[in-house]
């Protein structure tokens, strides 16, 4: 995975839109902060040559826990920018 491939396709406007800092690559997953740094978006290059992307948060009582807010799979390169947009803005 190409992080800054990744990040052009996402797009300036969608990351500063969700907050995005603290970038990570993990394997074929990039990881991101995002609302206030209260979330993690993960954004990870799959078998199919697709992305699937999660919105998740870590429970911090009693136990850190990460709780999956929103999941959307199966996204393609010129879709992967609103995909991370919806999934920040509009989360459960």
């Amino acid at each position: 995975m190409d992080a800054a491939t990744t990040l052009r396709q996402i797009g300036t406007m969608n990351l500063m839109a969700c907050g995005a800092r603290e970038y990570l690559i993990d394997g074929n997953t990039l990881r991101m902060k995002v609302l206030n740094g209260r979330r993690w978006v993960l954004v990870t290059l799959n078998a199919e040559d697709t992305y699937d992307v999660k919105l998740i948060r870590v429970k911090s009582r009693p136990s850190y826990e990460v709780v999956t807010v929103k999941e959307i799979d199966g996204v393609y390169c010129d879709g992967i920018g609103q995909a991370v947009y919806d999934i920040c803005n509009k989360a459960a």
